[in-house]
């Protein structure tokens, strides 16, 4: 790993703010996970960590979802940056950067067997930790066994931090309950989220918390008294007539970029699309990342459509999260 980074990354962690109990609060995002290994075991499964740990997501362009910085424990910069808030340690159990998250998570040493351990707070408060702990005798390899599992153990975790984190301000269950009884269908959406049109079949909200730069998230339900086939093409062309007028800016998507997944719902099926969206205003260049779903219910002779954007421009913000909560968001989506 690039030094220069590596003592970006510990300047970063030595600003860190003791708390009110005398602990320094956690440094960094939950994207970017330092990775705490000899550089002989990083050699040998550096590429396959890397693999497991940074899968590509294609928001408007294709990302990584989490960024990967190894650093070895015989780096004196590795006490301030085992200080980040995502850390995965590799090594035997009695390493001095492995022993502490099993004695914090009480977990016995796994008798010469592989071992994946997750707790918390170890070296600094808000901070998740995941160790895999090895026997030193062939260490590679079995840390090789175990860096599929830790990935996944890793997104379901930042999954359940994104959910808690969305929610802070409280689930509307209010408005869900009015969606209900007033137009037949439910969302929970979290409280932060504004009304900006409310009239006949369209309802729009809107989230404008910004934290660090320009921030806009977006969710819009609209329906048809009719039950008509899912498609590709007909959900896109929802979309642009939807967001050519209702939208600011007004954008329309672009049909280069998108994917689709067919979905079953109950009373109904369905299809979710991700793609770009782009500004069609030339004097005020914007773009962002959508999701969109188009879905039936038979026992409303309806057809929905339920759209999500986001804004966030800068290459280096990562969209990950805001992707997650988005898709969360369609997911509490019920017909009545």
């Amino acid at each position: 790993m690039n030094s220069a980074r590596i003592a970006l990354l510990a300047a970063a962690a030595a600003l860190a703010l003791p708390s009110c109990d005398g602990s320094r609060q956690a440094v960094g995002t939950a994207t970017s996970i330092i990775v705490l290994t000899t550089d002989s075991v990083w050699a040998a499964i550096g590429d396959s960590v890397m693999t497991a740990l940074e899968p590509r997501v294609y928001t408007v362009r294709s990302e990584r979802t989490f960024e990967v910085t190894q650093i070895s424990p015989s780096n004196p910069d590795w006490q301030e940056l085992r200080e980040f808030r995502q850390v995965l340690a590799i090594g035997a159990p009695e390493d001095a950067w492995v022993e502490p998250i099993l004695a914090r998570a009480n977990a016995q040493a796994g008798g010469g067997q592989p071992q994946v351990v997750t707790t918390r707070d170890v070296w600094a408060r808000n901070q998740q930790v995941t160790a895999i702990a090895v026997p030193a005798a062939g260490a590679d390899d079995a840390a090789l066994g175990q860096v599929g599992r830790v990935g996944e153990v890793i997104d379901s975790l930042f999954r359940i931090y994104v959910v808690q984190r969305m929610y802070t301000s409280g689930p509307d269950t209010a408005l869900s309950r009015a969606l209900r009884e007033t137009h037949g269908f439910a969302m929970l959406l979290p409280n932060v989220y504004s009304p900006l049109e409310r009239t006949g079949d369209v309802l729009l909200f809107q989230n404008n918390t910004t934290v660090g730069g320009d921030l806009a998230r977006s969710v819009l339900v609209t329906w048809r008294d009719e039950v008509a086939a899912p498609s590709l093409e007909a959900a896109l062309t929802w979309r642009d007539s939807v967001g050519g007028q209702l939208y600011n800016p007004p954008q329309h998507t672009l049909r280069d970029s998108v994917s689709a997944t067919r979905l079953t719902i109950a009373g109904g099926d369905g299809i979710e699309i991700q793609g770009a969206w782009e500004g069609t205003d030339p004097a005020w260049p914007m773009g962002g990342f959508f999701i969109t779903r188009m879905v039936t219910c038979q026992q409303q002779n309806r057809t929905y459509l339920l759209d999500t954007w986001l804004y966030a421009p800068g290459p280096r913000r990562s969209k990950y999260e805001y992707m997650i909560q988005l898709q969360t968001i369609l997911g509490t989506f019920e017909c009545a």
